[in-house]
């Protein structure tokens, strides 16, 4: 059944892109039925009761929970060339990461990253994996604010292909499940050395995915599902 999110419900409609997308890409008429998600781990059958200029009012059955994980991560990525970043904020979504934080590091490619559609392909991605919120894509930091920021979690894990004392498994296996968990990855060219040991002293620890280097786009959402299948489902 198709899903949407909603804003209120109290007065639950559909607006913008997904009015369009409901009525003329899905051609949903009146009385069809959808999901609508309400973007607080909530969910309800709903039917379409009315189509008016633009937007398309529902009538919602009885909340049920729609779950999000225990464990909210912040992937923070480092910027990667071209597209790139798509793929990353869409299958984190997927995975069930809540923030990716792109950020500015010594191999990173300078690009613009437009937040606004990233935002929008989050939106997307937590509509066609079942999410219970819409997870969100911030604005590049500088590396001095992505420092900063890691400073502030329990616990924030660095990726790193050099790292060969200890690995993603290991740390999940050596730490109690957190509330918020950092995963830091860097760009195509890796971190060097220097920014490995100054993430070091803002308290990220540095552990290897196993044998094989993944792409940067891979390595984020790998480490995702591996977090919460460590912790969510023993």
């Amino acid at each position: 059944m198709h899903r949407f999110f909603i804003e209120d419900a109290l007065a639950p409609c559909l607006m913008g892109e997904d009015a369009v997308h409901a009525t003329r890409t899905l051609r949903l008429r009146v009385g069809d039925s959808i999901v609508a998600m309400d973007g607080r781990e909530g969910e309800y059958d709903a039917s379409i009761e009315r189509i008016d200029k633009g937007s398309v009012f529902l009538t919602l059955s009885e909340r049920r929970a729609c779950p999000e994980p225990h464990t909210k991560i912040t992937l923070f990525q480092g910027l990667p060339k071209g597209s790139k970043l798509d793929v990353v904020v869409q299958k984190c979504v997927e995975v069930g990461v809540t923030t990716v934080a792109p950020f500015m590091s010594g191999r990173c490619v300078a690009q613009t990253e437009k937040s606004v559609r990233l935002n929008r392909i989050a939106y997307e991605a937590a509509k066609q994996s079942h999410r219970g919120a819409i997870p969100t894509v911030e604005g590049a930091l500088s590396w001095q604010e992505l420092c900063a920021r890691i400073e502030k979690f329990p616990l924030a894990v660095v990726l790193w292909e050099d790292e060969h004392g200890r690995t993603l498994k290991q740390v999940l296996k050596q730490n109690a499940p957190c509330k918020e968990l950092a995963l830091i990855v860097g760009p195509e060219g890796g971190f060097s050395a220097e920014e490995i040991g100054r993430l070091a002293e803002a308290g990220a620890l540095s552990a290897s995915l196993g044998p094989r280097v993944l792409r940067t786009e891979t390595a984020g959402a790998v480490a995702g599902a591996l977090v919460l299948y460590e912790w969510e489902m023993a």
